[in-house]
């Protein structure tokens, strides 16, 4: 037998196993934060909370209103959108996979930050549109 023949297949798994890390890469979480009317909420504060671990990271909509989370490990998120004078909304139990882009919009409401709506998204909230990749969530 050619010894060609035999090794090749071997000298493959190890390239298949390393590439495992960029296949259950992380994912995106974007969108855009309005008023009701449809106006952009500049300097909006977005917080993704890990529903496992409670850990949160904060950023800011910029100046179109538009913020993004990158590199969000695969998991379970709860996502929160407040600014002064506005109710502070929230979004619950949002699933990030391996290479996916999730998109979520806000539209917040005028109030007191006190005051909170919590907003019931569907089990296929948006398909996302930031781009064309595609991925893989391994468990186990």
């Amino acid at each position: 037998m050619n010894p060609a023949v035999w090794f090749g297949p071997l000298l493959l798994v190890p390239a298949l196993l390393l590439g495992q890390n960029n296949v259950t890469g992380s994912g995106t979480i974007a969108g855009r934060v309005t008023d009701a009317t449809g106006a952009i909420v500049m300097h909006a504060r977005i917080t993704l909370t890990d529903t496992n671990t409670n850990a949160s990271i904060t950023t800011a909509t910029n100046s179109s209103g538009l913020y993004v989370f990158e590199s969000v490990k695969p998991g379970m998120y709860n996502i929160a959108a407040s600014r002064a004078g506005f109710r502070k909304s929230v979004v619950e139990k949002q699933k990030v996979l391996a290479a996916q882009s999730l998109t979520l919009d806000f539209s917040l409401e005028i109030g007191a930050v006190t005051e909170s709506v919590q907003v019931q998204a569907a089990a296929d909230a948006q398909l996302q549109t930031l781009n064309s990749t595609m991925g893989i969530t391994l468990s186990g």
